[in-house]
């Protein structure tokens, strides 16, 4: 199983604070990340308990109640799941045709979509990279 390694972590945070100190400390939060995806993962937190629902199933939490502990990496989940799916297009709609394992010919729309971002986001916050099209078809 996929997991955070702890010593990469620390080492991309470092190489992000410095590179945000080289420049003078006007580089904004969207050179890192696209806005509409944090924003996006932003509002998908205005449910907490889909959000608790989501921790539950993909951290396979034994009890619910520590589910808000695990928000943050839902958040931060959901964000890599917006990067990974972010709307319609063709490699958007394959991906989303592997993750729920449709037929090839299904006509993929917005729910369908949302479906799919929702397993993404379980599988990246349970350390697998979703990015790659065979791990979300493993994952699926």
């Amino acid at each position: 199983a996929g997991g955070v390694d702890g010593d990469v972590t620390r080492q991309v945070l470092a190489e992000a604070a410095k590179a945000w100190r080289n420049s003078g400390g006007s580089l904004p939060v969207s050179g890192f990340v696209p806005l509409p995806h944090l924003r996006t993962a932003a509002a998908w937190l205005s449910d907490p308990a889909e959000v608790d629902r989501a921790a539950v199933d993909a951290l396979r939490l034994t009890d619910p109640a520590d589910a808000p502990a695990h928000r943050t990496r839902m958040f931060w989940a959901r964000v890599r799941a917006e990067e990974t799916l972010p709307g319609p297009g063709p490699a958007a709609d394959a991906l989303t045709v592997r993750a729920l394992r449709l037929d090839q010919d299904a006509q993929v729309d917005d729910a369908l979509r949302d479906r799919a971002r929702a397993l993404l986001t379980r599988g990246f916050a349970a350390g697998r990279n979703m990015a790659d099209p065979d791990v979300v078809g493993a994952y699926a």
